[in-house]
């Protein structure tokens, strides 16, 4: 269920690429299909090795993926500074007070 939300803001933002939120979301649906398998079968533990490559496949790519974007990019965005930094950091003010 994260992965979904994570994903579905993800393809909101235009910080992040889309294709990772792409990526969550489709991980997110392996998770659930498995999820629903397990419930659903009742010989899912004799068939698990073939739900498998459905799920952690994606889920490997999408995760290593966003954990990779956000070790690289993730925190070299512009920094945004909240009005009373900025007078300071310009010099209009002294800051003391």
């Amino acid at each position: 269920m994260h992965l979904f939300c994570l994903g579905y803001l993800i393809l909101k933002t235009d910080y992040v690429p889309r294709v990772l939120g792409v990526l969550l979301v489709v991980a997110s649906a392996g998770y659930f299909i498995d999820s629903f398998a397990s419930v659903v079968s009742a010989g899912y533990a004799d068939n698990q090795a073939l739900f498998m490559p459905f799920v952690a496949v994606p889920a490997l790519i999408a995760e290593y993926s966003l954990a990779f974007w956000l070790l690289i990019k993730g925190g070299k965005g512009e920094r945004r500074l909240r009005p009373e930094n900025a007078r300071l950091r310009n010099g209009t003010e002294s800051g003391i007070g």
